[in-house]
């Protein structure tokens, strides 16, 4: 895929004529009073998920020295323990996708990466890919 077409797919690629997404479209959750339990219970944005043979990984990213908010954590790691999600929380350049660091949230743990290359970083999202086909969750006629 060309950086033309990539970049056409990834929400709005030129702000003086399409104007500016983040201004547009990302949601002020400070807006409303939710009424949830806790006051400081807000709603969260997800960078991506996909979703393979019944399994979701979900990745956040954030530039380098941004840290996952305690609210973020706490909604990754409860996520991961009650569903079949896993999280890979990757730091680095997310216009580029050049990864830095990364930390994984799965049932079997959490682990952190630590330093991790690109190459490093599409290994491990071919290899949950592989796992979620061989630990699939969908009978034969559900698979599209």
């Amino acid at each position: 895929m060309s950086d033309e077409q990539r970049q056409s797919t990834w929400r709005h690629k030129d702000c003086e004529l399409q104007g500016c997404y983040k201004k547009m479209h990302v949601c002020h959750f400070d807006a409303v009073k939710w009424g949830f339990s806790k006051d400081s219970i807000r709603p969260s944005d997800i960078d991506y998920i996909v979703e393979e043979h019944g399994h979701l990984l979900i990745q956040e990213w954030k530039s380098l020295y941004e840290p996952l908010n305690d609210g973020q954590r706490i909604m990754f790691e409860r996520m991961v323990m009650f569903n079949t999600a896993t999280v890979f929380w990757v730091v680095g350049d997310p216009l580029t996708m050049t990864p830095k660091m990364m930390a994984i949230y799965s049932k079997l743990g959490n682990r952190d990466m630590g330093n991790i290359t690109q190459k490093g970083y599409l290994d491990y999202c071919e290899k949950w890919s592989k796992w979620a086909i061989k630990n699939s969750r969908l009978t034969n006629g559900e698979n599209l």
